[in-house]
């Protein structure tokens, strides 16, 4: 058995301080040290961060008081309304249009799903079917606008 020789050492490379040791210590003299005033704990808001905190928070409280404000006038608003056009509709429950218009709309409905349901039970009810019959609503539901506005204009104008 041979030995393999041994690998050559490592250069040792010197290391000189040219700092003294006390380099780290810390001069309480030096005018970059900031001390805590002796009224620090009796004080509301105690650092920056927790002032501008402190506004944040009143901003956001602030916005949120509006959007409720606004909210809340934006809901009597719509309830008014609501019974503006509540009200106007129980003055003219008589109306012929009116009275046309929700029979109209009860038969259509009635029929249109009557038939749907028909198509389904025989298997036959396809997209196709629902396109045609969506787009034939349509046309009628305009047709009956322009009629329904003609006649309120003309013949049975609203109370």
């Amino acid at each position: 058995m041979s030995k393999a020789p041994a690998a050559p050492q490592p250069i040792q490379v010197e290391f000189n301080d040219t700092e003294t040791t006390t380099s780290s210590l810390v001069d309480v003299d030096s005018p970059h040290i900031n001390t805590v005033p002796s009224n620090y704990e009796s004080q509301s808001v105690k650092t920056n961060t927790q002032a501008e905190r402190l506004q944040r928070e009143e901003g956001e409280k602030h916005r949120e008081r509006q959007y409720k404000e606004r909210s809340k006038a934006a809901a009597q608003r719509g309830k008014a309304k609501a019974k503006g056009t509540y009200a106007k509709l129980c003055e003219n429950k008589s109306n012929p249009v009116l009275v046309t218009n929700a029979i109209l709309l009860t038969v259509a409905s009635a029929g249109l799903g009557y038939g749907a349901y028909q198509k389904y039970l025989r298997g036959i009810l396809t997209w196709e079917t629902v396109a045609l019959w969506s787009g034939g609503i349509g046309a009628a539901g305009l047709v009956d606008y322009f009629v329904s506005k003609w006649f309120f204009q003309n013949k049975y104008p609203p109370k």
